[in-house]
This record gives C-alpha cells, structure tokens and sequence, in this order.
C-alpha cells in the first residue's frame, strides 16, 4: 500500500493555535522513526510490495528549507515540495526570524498578494530541486480558492517552475485539495500525478477515481504520528470504502435488469 502523508510549516515552537504546523523537535524524531521503518518514494517510483511512504509538504514555506530539508538529507528521506508559483521572490536576504514571522501569520487569499519572504526563494528552490531526495510539484500560481484564471493556476504555473528551475514538473497538489474548483479533467492534461486531500491510503499512484489521496501529520502528537497500526487499517479501510461507493452506480447500472 502506499500512503501519502501531508505536512505544511514545521517551526521550532507552536501551540495549538498555531495552524497547519509541526513541532521541530518532534518532527526530527518522527523523521528517524520513518526512516528507521519506511521507504520513501517520489510520485510514480515504482513501489515496493511493503508499505511505501510518499512526503508531502505545501506552501514551500521558508522552513522547509531551513529546518526540514536538513532533516531529510540527514536521514536520507525524499519529499514531494508543492510550490505557489506566484510566491517565490528571486532571492532573499531578510533574517530567518522575520521570514519566519511572516510565515506564522500566513492568511491564504487573505495576505499573499505578491511575492514573500515567507516563501522559499527561487534561489533556494532551485538548490533543493537540484538533489534527488526533492521533488517539485506545482501548488498552483496563485493559492486560491476562487481563481481567475484556470490557465495561469495550472498552465503557467507548471511552466514558470519548469522554465526556473530547468526540470519538468509532473506532479499537481490541489490548493485546498479541492479538485472541484481546479477541473481534474483540465489538470490531468498537463500533470501525471494529482494529490487531494481525504485521510485514505491508496493501492497505487492511480489513487482513487485518478487522485492520490493524502492523510493528514499536522499537529503530531507521537513519533508515529498517523502511521500506528491501528491508523493504518483505518486508512486502509477507507481506501476500500471510496473504492466502493465510487462503483456503486456502475453495479447498480448493471444489475439492474435482474433485480
């Protein structure tokens, strides 16, 4: 099975206001324990027949490259970075602790108007980009919720990265894993893999209904995190369950003559 983990900002002290986050040190201990007993796979790596485990992280939030990058070269972990095209400046000279700030008070379709130093730099996406364990995916341009334009959220954002960092981008994470704002029908044509949201493990990188289902590591509360047994037959079963109410009508349809 294969099981897809979604994480956003990992910063060294929150609280339980603190949203879509993680502890560092917490976060450094959970990266030995999957490293310790998981491999760790890109999208579309062929997988093994145990359990694999695909890291996911969005926003690219300064943290990822100050305090989680480290931790993956460290324990030799590979992770899927979703990127807001839009947010990128050029580079960024502004101390870590400002950076960090802005970071904390992040407000999507409120706040982020323009290019931040929140946001990792093009200069330090593309020296992540440039190591194996790191694979890019596109966030879409602009992060939101009602969106302009689709072209530029799906299109230009996946040539803007490519064109950046000088590699092609295959991978889309929805914003919001809301795959109904941004058609799945128009993304498939430009990406090979789609991840959404929906606390499910999936059978392969066809997902479910095409979208690869992630499960929620914000606000661990253990070094296992979602990944104890018990959570894993839970998401197990929900795979098997969306599997069935996705052919539901295709059953009914077709006994439907003799019943």
């Amino acid at each position: 099975m294969l099981f897809c983990l979604l994480y956003h900002k990992i910063l060294p002290h929150i609280n339980l206001h603190t949203p879509f986050a993680n502890n560092l040190s917490l976060f450094e201990k959970h990266c030995e324990y999957i490293a310790k007993n998981y491999k760790t796979v890109h999208p579309n790596e062929k997988l093994t027949q145990k359990t694999n485990l695909c890291l996911t992280f969005d926003d690219a939030t300064c943290d990822f490259f100050f305090f989680v990058y480290p931790l993956l070269k460290k324990w030799g972990l590979k992770a899927t970075l979703a990127v807001p095209a839009a947010f990128p400046l050029k580079r960024c000279l502004e101390p870590l602790d400002k950076r960090l700030a802005y970071s904390e008070k992040l407000l999507f379709n409120h706040t982020v108007k323009n290019p931040s130093p929140a946001f990792c730099s093009w200069e330090e996406l593309k020296q992540m980009a440039d190591d194996p364990l790191i694979h890019i995916a596109s966030h879409s341009f602009s992060h939101s919720a009602n969106p302009k334009s689709l072209s530029v959220e799906i299109e230009e954002s996946k040539a803007l990265l490519e064109q950046t960092l000088n590699q092609p981008i295959s991978t889309f994470i929805f914003p919001f894993g809301n795959y109904q704002i941004y058609p799945q029908s128009l993304v498939e044509k430009h990406y090979t893999t789609l991840f959404r949201i929906g606390n499910a493990a999936n059978k392969d990188w066809s997902g479910i209904g095409g979208l690869v289902y992630r499960i929620n590591a914000d606000h661990l509360t253990s070094i296992q995190g979602p990944l104890t047994f018990k959570k894993k037959q839970i998401f197990k079963a929900y795979y098997f369950l969306k599997q069935c109410k996705r052919y539901k009508p295709i059953y009914k349809k077709a006994l439907a003559p003799f019943i």
